[in-house]
């Protein structure tokens, strides 16, 4: 059960963060070794894009921050994309969930 509350904190804190773009969908998360897995929603797409992705905490100013440092994807596009956009920049992460999620995690 407190795998399930975690899995929603984390996916309530990047739903935040992706709203204009769509959503994702936590199907297994790890946070023993830092993986995620999961299921992309985005605008556009015809279909969930799945996707698993590595991750760690920060502390920064401001409060936590979420540090992508693997991803990949059933769409090529998207890997490339988060090659260039999304790896090893630190997101910072807001809403009530995040508190719940540094709780957890």
């Amino acid at each position: 059960m407190l795998s399930g509350l975690k899995a929603k904190a984390l996916e309530a804190a990047l739903n935040s963060r992706i709203s204009r773009y769509g959503r994702l969908e936590i199907a297994n998360l790890d946070t023993s070794t830092g993986k995620i897995s999961g299921r992309l929603h985005l605008e556009g797409e015809p279909t969930p894009i799945a996707f698993s992705a590595g991750y760690c905490f920060l502390a920064g100013t401001g409060g936590k921050q979420l540090q992508i440092s693997s991803f990949r994807s059933d769409r090529p596009w998207l890997d490339r994309l988060a090659q260039d956009h999304l790896l090893s920049r630190p997101l910072p992460l807001a809403g009530a969930w995040v508190s719940l999620a540094e709780k957890l995690l």
